[in-house]
């Protein structure tokens, strides 16, 4: 079966944060997405957008930190708790318009990972998909 590579703009609430190139769902029954990120390069226009590039920096310098067998503990990411990592602001847009609430994704060097976000956790908020 030949694979179908999609391409998203990766949104945290109304800010875009990147895009996100070569996108494919992996197989099984997670649901669990992969592709090549960019990341937005236009400056930072507040605290908001900069807080999300900085949780991208910061996510790929910790795997690569654990790559390099560096003593890296998950407690780090608290400093992204409250406004990132549970926000629920997270969301891929396809080239149609189309918006999915993601799980907060994870970056590793230039790539994404993410999960749809299961509905209960955003029931009764519009754009969970459209």
């Amino acid at each position: 079966m030949e694979r179908v590579s999609l391409h998203f703009a990766l949104r945290h609430g109304p800010i875009s944060v990147g895009e996100i190139a070569d996108a494919f769902c992996g197989e099984g029954a997670t649901q669990t997405w992969f592709g090549q990120f960019a990341q937005c390069t236009a400056p930072a226009n507040d605290t908001t957008e900069k807080r999300a590039r900085d949780f991208v920096a910061f996510c790929k310098e910790w795997h690569a930190r654990l790559d390099a067998g560096e003593d890296v503990d998950a407690s780090e990411f608290d400093l992204f708790f409250g406004d990132l990592l549970e926000s629920g602001l997270w969301a891929v847009q396809s080239p149609d318009g189309a918006v999915t609430a993601i799980d907060t994704p994870v970056f590793y060097a230039d790539e994404i990972t993410w999960r749809p976000l299961a509905k209960a956790k955003r029931s009764g908020e519009p754009g969970t998909t459209s």
